[in-house]
């Protein structure tokens, strides 16, 4: 039986790399390296600095800048008033 070829689709905010940033995270990167160890095609698609290992696509990361407006709204849930500041760990936190 031939592999197969299967495309992986990540999050943009955390890359697939250790230490992980969460479950997510950890489940694609293990789920990347099972499927290529068992001969599939693997194509993986993720937030910039993602493990080499995987071959990595990075996806474009857009960066969000909120108006006062945006930010005053009080039916926005406050997890949304940080933000990611680059494609890397760090964030930002906007004043409410």
């Amino acid at each position: 039986m031939s592999g197969v070829r299967v495309a992986l689709i990540a999050s943009a905010r955390h890359p697939i790399t250790e230490p992980f940033a969460g479950g997510l995270e950890a489940h694609t990167w293990g789920l990347a390296h099972a499927l290529a160890r068992r001969g599939h095609e693997v194509e993986l698609f993720a937030a910039p600095g993602s493990d080499p290992a995987l071959g990595a696509c990075e996806l474009p990361v857009r960066h969000v800048v909120l108006s006062a407006a945006a930010r005053s709204d009080t039916s926005m849930p406050s997890a949304l008033h940080c933000l990611p500041a680059r494609p890397t760990r760090r964030t930002v936190c906007v004043p409410q």
